[in-house]
């Protein structure tokens, strides 16, 4: 297995500890956000390949289960 895949393993394996159902569209919201922050929904929808509005669920998922720091 190559480095990277078992660095993503292992964040995967993190991920799944903190919530066990999270799916991988909603962890694929997360790891753009990561890249990118101060991403919009707009951007943030197209890069994950998603309507806006499921962008906007995932992005609250995330803010849930605070795993983003909001930007005051």
């Amino acid at each position: 297995m190559s480095k990277e895949l078992k660095r993503f393993s292992t964040a995967l394996s993190a991920m799944r500890v903190l919530d066990d159902n999270i799916p991988a569209q909603t962890i694929a919201v997360f790891l753009a956000i990561a890249q990118e922050e101060g991403i919009s929904v707009s951007e943030l929808a197209t890069k994950c390949g998603l309507t806006s509005s499921s962008a906007t669920r995932n992005v609250a998922a995330l803010s849930d289960l605070h795993w983003l720091k909001s930007q005051d």
